[in-house]
């Protein structure tokens, strides 16, 4: 290799290369080539770094919204302010860029969601929805980014909404219309004489006077009485014999100062002595001491006399009993009720509904004025406390414009096996189910009449979806509300369906069995197995097709209320508190009605919830 100062050989290939000075203006197209490309290259970090971090922090918000919204809708039973506390206490529950979530009272709206449009709509009272707008913004704290700042984005804003809604509801009110459900104010015996001997007597008068105010009676309860024969004989019995007995040959009704029509000849069957004796009771005390009771009392007329003599009869059955509008009412509940004819007639009693001679009156629930007959309790607790409660339900549902959205309501009734009645399927038409449930009846008390199981397995029927046989919607929340005092005594399954229902299908509390497991209890355990199965989405053999899940809600009402079962019924349906019960109330018939529809509304004012955007 030969070299010069421009020139190198490399003399194998006679090649020479000219070497020259370095162009040093290069360097400088390098440095801003390379400035450029790290440009770029911050771009990408940028765009991995700092959008990766937007999403996460979207991701943060997203989670308080959804739980913001959830915690609002959960506490639609209370007023906005509530539901706007609960949605930014659990807000703040989350952060979000590593400092707690704040939610402002304008970024909770209330209205209704169409699930059919998907679409929210503000109304700015709560109907079934509620929006959350959680945002991270310069009015919260703006996001700060990372190497986005060096493109001029120091920052940015994420808004993230979430609507939540309260299911809509098949609700079922299960009523028992049995016997014992005018207890509270029978007047002859049972609960109401050891109600009256327990600190009461006060109330119970006062319960009273209400039906006494209802028939008209136009007097004091309990008004005026008379022992049988009183007027002729203060001493008189109801007898064939002796001089006290009142349709004796020789009693006090034989005397010659006793008009013929009524008087005891010697030469008179029994059966014609017994008559003369009703008719005079009829024309001289009943006329005297009821004026107001219907029919008129006059024994001449033979509708007025059958009915009076079948009043009578049940008044002479023990001569403790007396004559007066106290034992009418006794009669009408016990003997007739809703449903039993009271004489060879067939006429129902003055306070059966059946009767046109039952007194209506008019009372107010919730402003709203209602037409009932006569104050039996605790059944007239029980028709006010479901009117209240549809009226919540309307109230909760009055912003809703498609009644596929709303929440459906319907009352069942039971009594005596086979008296089970949908007396208002499911509907939207909620001033006609509060119409109908103020005409609710109960039965006389001459048989057993609660069958539990059987107003159970109605409502389930009723309510459960259409494809499996109901009339209730898809994808609602299934709700029935028994209302009763308790204990049944009629059934619909056979004993060994119960039993053998029971060892597949164990439910206990505490270790302890929620079913009595005794055959004199089986009435009972056929209504807590219904309970069970709907709570289960199961059924029996006797509820038919079907696998909708129900909650059962079982609420007391009466003096003999049993609340053992009821904290059986709510065990096995799926609604008892922490403590394993049914809710309860005071026992004090005055208050049955704040009492039930407080427990009504809590209820009604809590559905499920879930996301829908």
């Amino acid at each position: 290799m030969n070299s010069s100062a421009n020139c190198v050989s490399f003399s194998a290939t006679g090649v020479c290369v000219t070497l020259g000075k370095p162009n040093h203006s290069r360097r400088g197209i390098i440095t801003v080539l390379s400035a450029f490309l790290m440009v770029i290259m911050l771009g990408f970090v940028a765009f991995g770094v700092d959008v990766g971090y937007m999403m996460l922090v979207q991701t943060q918000l997203q989670s308080a919204a959804d739980s913001a919204a959830m915690a609002a809708a959960a506490n639609m039973s209370g007023t906005q302010t509530a539901m706007t506390t609960a949605a930014q206490t659990y807000a703040a529950y989350h952060k979000a860029a590593g400092t707690p979530v704040t939610l402002a009272n304008a970024d909770v709206q209330y209205g209704t969601w169409d699930s059919t449009a998907r679409k929210f709509t503000s109304s700015g009272t709560a109907s079934n929805a509620v929006k959350i707008t959680v945002r991270r913004d310069n009015s919260t704290g703006a996001n700060r980014t990372f190497f986005g700042r060096v493109l001029g984005l120091n920052s940015f804003n994420i808004p993230v909404s979430s609507i939540a809604i309260g299911n809509p509801r098949d609700i079922c009110f299960v009523v028992d219309l049995s016997g014992s459900m005018n207890d509270d104010t029978v007047t002859g015996y049972g609960s109401s004489a050891s109600y009256r001997s327990s600190g009461y007597s006060s109330t119970y008068s006062s319960m009273m006077q209400e039906v006494f105010n209802d028939f008209n009676f136009a007097t004091t309860y309990p008004g005026t009485t008379q022992k049988i024969g009183s007027p002729v004989d203060s001493s008189a019995t109801w007898s064939s014999s002796g001089s006290h007995g009142l349709y004796s040959k020789t009693g006090p009704l034989s005397s010659n100062s006793i008009s013929s029509t009524y008087r005891m000849l010697s030469t008179d069957s029994s059966s014609t002595r017994q008559t003369k004796a009703y008719k005079w009771m009829i024309d001289n005390q009943v006329a005297s001491i009821m004026p107001k009771a219907k029919p008129t009392p006059l024994s001449s007329n033979s509708s007025s006399y059958n009915y009076w003599q079948a009043y009578l009869s049940y008044i002479t059955a023990n001569s403790s009993y007396v004559i007066g509008y106290r034992t009418y009412v006794s009669w009408l509940m016990e003997q007739g009720g809703r449903d039993q004819t009271v004489d060879s007639n067939g006429d129902y009693g003055e306070l059966s509904v059946s009767n046109s001679n039952c007194p209506y009156h008019s009372e107010s629930v919730g402003g709203t004025s209602f037409s009932f007959p006569p104050d039996e309790q605790p059944t007239h607790s029980e028709r006010r406390s479901v009117i209240a409660g549809i009226q919540e339900v309307k109230s909760k549902n009055s912003n809703i414009t498609d009644n596929n959205q709303k929440d459906w309501v319907s009352v069942v009734t039971f009594d005596k096996t086979g008296g089970v009645k949908t007396r208002v399927a499911l509907t939207t038409d909620y001033a006609s189910a509060m119409t109908s449930a103020a005409t609710m009846q109960a039965v006389g008390e001459n048989s057993n009449s609660t069958d539990t199981e059987e107003g159970l397995v109605q409502a389930y029927n009723l309510i459960k979806p259409a494809s499996q046989g109901g009339t209730g919607r898809e994808n609602t929340q299934k709700i029935v509300i028994l209302l009763t005092d308790g204990v049944a005594n009629l059934k619909d399954s056979s004993n060994s369906t119960v039993s053998s229902y029971e060892a597949s299908n164990p439910s206990t509390y505490n270790g302890v069995s929620n079913y009595y497991g005794d055959s004199s209890d089986y009435p009972s355990d056929a209504a807590l197995m219904t309970a069970a199965a709907m709570q289960a989405g199961s059924t029996t053999s006797t509820m038919g097709s079907g696998s909708s899940v129900m909650s059962v809600y079982a609420l007391a009402l009466g003096l003999a209320a049993d609340y053992d079962f009821m904290d059986r019924m709510a065990r096995t349906g799926g609604t008892a508190d922490t403590n394993g019960q049914a809710p309860r109330t005071s026992g004090d018939p005055s208050t049955y009605e704040t009492e039930m529809t407080s427990l009504l509304d809590s209820i009604i004012d809590n559905p499920q919830v879930h996301l829908v955007q």
